[in-house]
């Protein structure tokens, strides 16, 4: 709604999201810097009323902002006003709040501060060293797993429990000098409004470029840090997550020889032929088609050497999937899960069966890339 915009207000995109939230019956709320040089909004004219005014320099003082609803919403909006406190531009904070259940906030775990070795003896308190169940069919392996699982978890909650958020954290490039300048701007306009004076207002102009300023060079080197300290895959991705507008996850894998794996079976039997290049499973494998294993083929495959290679070929604070359970559990457990994680792979392929708990996936996969 600029001054110098050709057409009458509002603008078309406007009136579209109006029109269309009606439909849907959906609230909208538009907070709105109108330019509204008129005396319905209590500008210039008429402010005997009492209206705090929205937008102050030197010497003028004006309602330019308002805030609309539209009409038969569910939206109840109550105590609006104009904040005393300094927002940084010539605009002034309007406050107001909807009375809608807010969100129950959601607690965290910081996995980096968990007590690793109260976590040992917890899960040794919860496990035996092996497995007591023999895994001989598909139910005994599906115990197995989540008897494995459960422990792993109780004893992550005690020894890293679920915290809730504390305010808000300042950001990385956030300074005790950029604090004093902050605090000095506010000062400076709280007593240039006071005075109206000129010159208290040049000087708070130039408090406030010097603090708008300080806070771009910090940006600069705070963001400068971070791209010269990227290295290795796990930096590099994140990197892309952070500079990509329309993020791809990769769902399938890639096959040095024959290209692009087209199923969850080829990526199953991809990933076991490189984890365990000296076992005899045949390119392609189909696990969920009742493939079994011989027994000296499973010893072969699967040793407690491997299991161990395998857990220390993950970094520890990946994301966990929905069994809860982080690479760093293994690898601070590292003796009792490879007791356990041993029986379980062996029974896999043996029976030829995926156990129910890891069949749980958080989205559907996608088609392959189109290369």
């Amino acid at each position: 709604m600029a001054h110098d915009h050709i057409g009458n207000p509002p603008p078309e995109i406007l009136k579209q999201l109006v029109i269309t939230a009606a439909e849907r019956m959906t609230g909208v709320v538009i907070g709105a810097d109108a330019n509204a040089h008129h005396t319905i909004w209590g500008s210039s004219d008429i402010n005997e009323r009492g209206v705090e005014p929205t937008f102050i320099i030197a010497g003028r003082k004006e309602v330019l902002d308002i805030t609309l609803t539209i009409e038969n919403t569910d939206l109840e909006i109550k105590d609006w006003r104009v904040l005393g406190e300094h927002s940084f531009s010539d605009h002034r904070y309007i406050q107001f709040y909807i009375n809608l259940q807010c969100p129950v906030e959601k607690p965290y775990r910081n996995y980096r501060n968990t007590n690793w070795s109260r976590y040992r003896t917890n899960l040794l308190n919860l496990l035996p060293l092996y497995p007591i169940e023999e895994v001989e069919t598909p139910q005994s392996l599906d115990n197995v797993v989540e008897t494995f699982t459960k422990a792993c978890n109780i004893a992550l909650d005690r020894s890293c429990p679920l915290k809730s958020q504390r305010g808000k954290k300042k950001p990385l490039w956030w300074s005790e000098e950029i604090s004093d300048l902050r605090k000095s701007s506010r000062n400076l306009f709280n007593k240039a409004k006071r005075s109206n004076l000129n010159t208290d207002w040049d000087i708070y102009k130039v408090s406030l470029k010097i603090y708008k300023n300080e806070i771009k060079r910090a940006k600069t080197r705070s963001w400068k840090a971070f791209c010269e300290s990227v290295e290795g895959c796990q930096g590099i991705a994140r990197f892309r997550r952070i500079l990509s507008k329309k993020p791809s996850n990769l769902v399938y894998l890639k096959d040095e020889v024959n290209g692009w794996t087209h199923s969850s079976e080829e990526s199953a039997a991809l990933l076991l032929n490189i984890h365990f290049p000296d076992s005899d499973i045949p390119n392609n494998l189909g696990i969920n088609q009742g493939f079994t294993c011989d027994s000296s083929v499973v010893n072969n495959i699967v040793t407690r050497r491997k299991i161990k290679w395998a857990i220390d070929s993950f970094l520890p604070y990946k994301s966990p999937d929905l069994d809860g359970i982080i690479p760093a559990q293994l690898h601070e457990a590292r003796d009792i899960s490879c007791n356990w994680l041993t029986p379980i792979f062996k029974g896999c392929l043996s029976l030829g069966h995926i156990p129910e708990k890891w069949k749980l996936t958080k989205a559907e996969t996608k088609p392959p890339p189109q290369l």
